[in-house]
């Protein structure tokens, strides 16, 4: 018995060191809608380095799928869609990507069957080919220090492209994408973290209104006849996200806070009141609101919208007041870029 003991030893000693597990990957790349982060984004082009703010969002596009959105600064009201978008769903295989948007390349691909984006597991050294690019897990445990905070244990991917241009990715459990510096034949880009909303959780601190401890740049909204309603609102020293809904008042187009109704949690996906004490939709889907996107990113107040009536798209330009705590409609275009207010 006591050999039998010795020889196990030295067989895990030897063997058992030696031993890899696959990364479930799924465990590092969330795809709930409402799910969001922001980064600081860092480009050196020619030497010189510019600084800007992306945002990246799900948005639940059908039952199966989600939209995995990436906002830089808004050209606004002519680029509402975002810089580009993948429609994704995870699957037995991995996660699969069936449209692939993006207005600055002029891309818009669509895959029936879908196509791999990236793989459900990979084990340390392993490398798969994607629809992305030739992707390795070159390391594991690995601690990572951005805005957001100190991320540990985790995971470091390698992303070949074309032309010898690559990609390095640092994703945290349950979190995301925490850090990725792509290098390009002529210019180096660099995001980090600062801010990440998962389920009504917020992880660091996102930027923040001008003067005020708010930020709208996570927030979904719906409408209800002439009431909107927020969810992912952060508030300063608040780590759970709040929702609140907002009455039209025609003499003074605001939108102004309903006293009665607000407090923490989401918008409850079929809107059943639940998440809402005190309030009756009557059966009533209301419209959801295409496009939010809050200038609070850079620094801002204002808040964009899109939205739909008549039959006609119109988009709203909604400026937020604290003295009032409400949103002020600045400015009303048609569908065209037309101002009509």
């Amino acid at each position: 018995m006591y050999k039998k003991i010795v020889f196990f030893c030295i067989y895990f000693l030897y063997f058992g060191s030696v031993f890899v597990y696959a990364i479930n990957l799924q465990e590092y790349f969330p795809t709930q809608p409402g799910d969001g982060w922001i980064y600081l984004s860092k480009d050196i082009e020619n030497g010189i380095e510019n600084q800007d703010y992306i945002v990246k969002v799900m948005q639940k596009t059908s039952e199966e799928r989600v939209r995995y959105l990436e906002k830089g600064q808004i050209d606004f009201p002519s680029n509402l869609e975002g810089n580009c978008f993948k429609d994704i769903k995870w699957e037995q295989d991995g996660l699969k990507v069936y449209r692939n948007f993006d207005i600055e390349d002029n891309i818009n691909e669509i895959f029936p069957m879908g196509a791999l984006f990236l793989p459900l597991s990979l084990e340390l050294g392993e490398q798969k080919t994607t629809i992305s690019g030739s992707i390795l897990l070159e390391e594991t445990g690995v601690q990572v220090d951005v805005p957001a905070g100190t991320f540990s244990d985790c995971i470091k991917l390698k992303i070949y492209y074309e032309d010898n241009e690559y990609e390095e990715c640092w994703l945290a459990k349950n979190i995301g994408i925490v850090k990725e510096v792509i290098y390009e034949t002529d210019e180096q880009e660099t995001n980090e973290l600062v801010a990440a909303r998962i389920g009504n959780k917020i992880i660091g601190e996102p930027p923040l209104c001008s003067n005020i401890p708010i930020s709208f740049v996570f927030s979904n909204v719906i409408s209800k006849e002439s009431s909107l309603i927020f969810d992912g609102v952060y508030i300063q020293g608040y780590e759970d996200t709040f929702w609140a809904k907002f009455d039209f008042d025609m003499s003074n187009l605001y939108f102004l806070l309903d006293p009665q109704h607000y407090g923490t949690g989401s918008i409850d996906e079929d809107l059943n009141g639940e998440e809402f004490p005190g309030l009756n939709f009557d059966g009533i889907v209301p419209y959801v609101w295409t496009c939010t996107t809050g200038c609070a990113i850079t620094g801002g107040v204002a808040i964009f919208l899109q939205a739909t009536y008549n039959e006609e798209n119109y988009y709203i330009e909604l400026n937020f007041d604290p003295q009032s705590c409400g949103f002020h409609i600045l400015h009303l275009w048609s569908e065209k870029g037309e101002m009509w207010f």
